[in-house]
C-alpha cells in the first residue's frame, strides 16, 4: 500500500510542479514547455521521494532512471522545437540507448549479448511508439494522445510495484502524475507538444519496464503488452468518423483495457501475496 511519503512525494509534489511549469508553457503556447515540464516534475517527485539526488554514474542500475529522464526530456524539447512528426521516431529509439545504460551493471550476469538484444528490441519499439503517436494525434488530438502514455506509464509504476520494486514502482507512478497536468494543458499548444512529450515519455516507459523486468519480477508478458499498449490508439484513429474525440475516445479506451489486463491480476496476485504472508506470521 501506499503511505503518506509515497503520495505526497510520489504524487502530489510532480503533479504540483509539472502544472506549474505546463501553465507557463500554455499561457505562453511555449510547445517546448511541455516536454520540459513533465520531465521536471518526474525530477522533482524522484528527488523529493528518495528525499536526495542519486549520485552520478549509481552502483543501482535503477538509480540511472533519474540521470535518463534528463537528456531524454531534452530529446523531447528538441523534437517539439523541430516540430517533425515524421522524425521524430528518431527520439524514440532512444529507448535503445536507456536500456543499455540501465543494464550495464548487470553485465556480469546477463551478457553482452542479452543486453543487447534488449537494446535492438527496445529501439524498434521505441521508434514505433512514437511513430505511431506521431501518426495519431492529428486524428485523435493531444489530450487523448497523451492520457494513453498516462495510462500506460501509471499501469507500469504499478506492475512493477506489485513485482516486487516499492522504489522503481514508485518512481513509475510519479512519471504518470508528472504527465497527467501536461495532459490537461496541452490543448494550447501546437501538435508538436504532444509528439515531443512522447519523445520524452516513451523512452522513460521502456527504462521503466526494463528495469522492472531485471531489478524486479515483471513478466516479459507484462512488459510487452504495457509497452505495446499506446499502439492501441491507431484503433480509435482508424475509425471512419470525423468526430476527433470519438477516435481519441476510443483509443484510449483501447488502451485503458490492455492495461488493466495486466495491472489488475498483478495487483491483486501481490495482495493475496501480502495477506498471506502476514497470515503467516500470525499463525
Amino acid at each position: 500500500m501506499l503511505d503518506r511519503n509515497d503520495i505526497i512525494a510520489g504524487i502530489f509534489i510532480p503533479i504540483a510542479v509539472t502544472a506549474l511549469l505546463a501553465a507557463i508553457a500554455a499561457w505562453r503556447r511555449w510547445s517546448w514547455g511541455m516536454p520540459l515540464a513533465a520531465g521536471v516534475g518526474f525530477l522533482a517527485g524522484y528527488a523529493a521521494w528518495m528525499r536526495s539526488i542519486p549520485r552520478l554514474g549509481p552502483t543501482d542500475g535503477s538509480d540511472w532512471l533519474f540521470w535518463l529522464a534528463i537528456p531524454l526530456a531534452g530529446c523531447g524539447i528538441a523534437c517539439a522545437v523541430i516540430d517533425r512528426r515524421r522524425w521524430a521516431w528518431i527520439f524514440g529509439a532512444c529507448a535503445g540507448a536507456a536500456a543499455v545504460v540501465l543494464l550495464r551493471p548487470l553485465a556480469d550476469t546477463l551478457g553482452s549479448s542479452t543486453i543487447w538484444l534488449v537494446a535492438l528490441a527496445t529501439v524498434a519499439a521505441g521508434a514505433a511508439l512514437v511513430w505511431i503517436i506521431g501518426f495519431t494525434q492529428p486524428r485523435t488530438g493531444s489530450l487523448w494522445t497523451l492520457a494513453a502514455l498516462c495510462v500506460a506509464m501509471g499501469g507500469a509504476g504499478v506492475v512493477i510495484f506489485a513485482s516486487g520494486s516499492r522504489t522503481i514502482g514508485i518512481h513509475g507512478i510519479s512519471a504518470a502524475a508528472a504527465l497527467g497536468p501536461v495532459t490537461v494543458l496541452s490543448f494550447r499548444t501546437r501538435a508538436s507538444a504532444a509528439v515531443g512529450v512522447a519523445a520524452f515519455a516513451v523512452p522513460l516507459l521502456a527504462g521503466f519496464l526494463v528495469a522492472g523486468h531485471f531489478y524486479a519480477e515483471v513478466t516479459w508478458t507484462n512488459l510487452i503488452v504495457l509497452l505495446a499498449s499506446p499502439a492501441l490508439l491507431l484503433v480509435g484513429a482508424w475509425l471512419p468518423t470525423k468526430r476527433r474525440w470519438v477516435r481519441g475516445l476510443v483509443g484510449l479506451v483501447a488502451v485503458t483495457i490492455a492495461v488493466a489486463a495486466v495491472t489488475g491480476p498483478t495487483a491483486l496476485a501481490a495482495k493475496k501475496a501480502a495477506e498471506a504472508n502476514e497470515y503467516e506470521i500470525y499463525k
